[in-house]
């Protein structure tokens, strides 16, 4: 039973009474769709299908290179300085596959949108079921066909969405198990329609979980649904988006990510500051070549691969949990030089925003460039400024 997509009820006809086996026919797309509302709550845990999923890779390596170079040159009335800097990342770390294909995309900020309007579809159809079931109830003679029971408040339905996520977690084959188990015991069946329309919702996740997206899947679940008393039903057929997004995960089950990282500085300013005797030039020089302690590199990375668009998505920080590295400082002024040892974290300066964005969104391998002017005014403390930005990335993500 997909999470997200309800069944539309099946009509009864008016002209004819109303048997048991027609009566549960119609209930059983009436208590999954309201098992549908159900997992609507829970949507980013949709049970996914598994179509070929030995064709899928079980790791994958992600190898990223971030270079910012900035150019840029200050002023605050006499005092004056140009300050060029280079920071260079490569970073290289392997992701595991975390369950089979999803059919939604959980880095994708536009998902929850459709969700909400996936829950709202639901929502829709359990009212319609519920005017139907009225209207029939209304009918002479067909009173009897129903037992009278008052189906779930929304309060009810979400209390017993909290109780089902405390009992089975992300346990798919549970959560659908109790979703059946409470729309059957508000259908109004008797304990034997009841144990037929659970057994209906069981054959549904077995047509699932052993056919792909097509022709012998929709024949499973119309078999099932023969089986259980009602007739086949175009609605019962999942209309989710197709299965085609694999989540990687970085140190999953405890596995060696094989993280690489290496971080190059250097910062250069020249420059010169007014003082009692005048201009006095001075000269900063800052620089670190290193490889980094980096565990976020391992255990704080995702991505999702859209297997069909050959496509990449992550939050945007994929790769970018470098620790800091140390370095050294050599300070020229007024014919004084002073040497120290520091600690230094890259700085993409301006840049971040943009790099940030990129990661989003990328095709397996490829490169970027991007130049940002800079010109303004600093800290609006009237300092002038103006220089450049450069930055490149280059990336790649292949089986491991």
């Amino acid at each position: 039973m997909s999470s997200c997509s309800p069944l539309s009820p099946v009509s009864p006809d008016p002209a004819t009474p109303l048997a048991p086996s027609s009566r549960l026919g119609w209930l059983l797309s009436a208590a999954i769709t309201a098992a549908a509302l159900l997992a609507a709550a829970w949507p980013a845990q949709a049970a996914p299908s598994t179509p070929q999923a030995g064709a899928l890779p079980q790791a994958g390596r992600w190898v990223l290179t971030v270079e910012v170079e900035r150019d840029a040159t200050s002023r605050q009335g006499a005092d004056h300085a140009r300050r060029r800097s280079r920071s260079v990342l490569e970073v290289a770390t392997t992701l595991q596959a975390s369950g089979p294909l999803q059919s939604h995309n959980a880095m994708d900020p536009a998902e929850h949108e459709r969700h909400l309007a996936q829950a709202a579809q639901v929502q829709q159809r359990v009212q319609q079921v519920q005017l139907q079931q009225q209207r029939l109830q209304q009918q002479p003679g067909r009173a009897a066909a129903f037992t009278a029971q008052a189906g779930p408040t929304p309060a009810e339905m979400m209390a017993r969405v909290q109780q089902m996520q405390a009992t089975c977690g992300a346990d798919q084959d549970c959560l659908a198990r109790e979703a059946m188990r409470f729309s059957a015991a508000h259908s109004g069946l008797d304990a034997q329609g009841q144990g037929r329309l659970q057994a209906y919702g069981a054959a549904y996740r077995q047509c699932e979980a052993r056919h792909p997206e097509g022709a012998q899947r929709r024949s499973c679940i119309d078999t099932a649904r023969r089986d259980a008393g009602g007739q086949p039903d175009a609605t019962d057929h999942d209309d989710d988006p197709a299965a085609r997004f694999l989540l990687f995960v970085g140190g999953l089950d405890g596995a060696d990510c094989r993280a690489q990282v290496r971080v190059q500085m250097t910062d250069r300013t020249e420059g010169a500051s007014s003082d009692v005797q005048g201009m006095v030039p001075y000269v900063i020089a800052r620089e670190a070549d290193g490889r980094p302690a980096s565990p976020l590199l391992c255990s704080g990375q995702q991505l999702v691969l859209d297997v069909e668009r050959r496509e990449l998505w992550s939050h945007g920080n994929l790769g970018l949990g470098a620790g800091p590295v140390r370095g050294r400082s050599v300070k020229s002024s007024g014919g004084r030089l002073e040497r120290s040892e520091e600690t230094m974290e890259l700085d993409w300066f301006e840049a971040a925003p943009w790099i940030t964005e990129q990661l989003r969104r990328l095709p397996l391998q490829g490169e970027r460039r991007h130049v940002l002017p800079l010109q303004g005014n600093g800290n609006g403390n009237g300092t002038q400024f103006s220089g450049e930005v450069r930055v490149r990335m280059q990336w790649r993500f292949e089986p491991a």
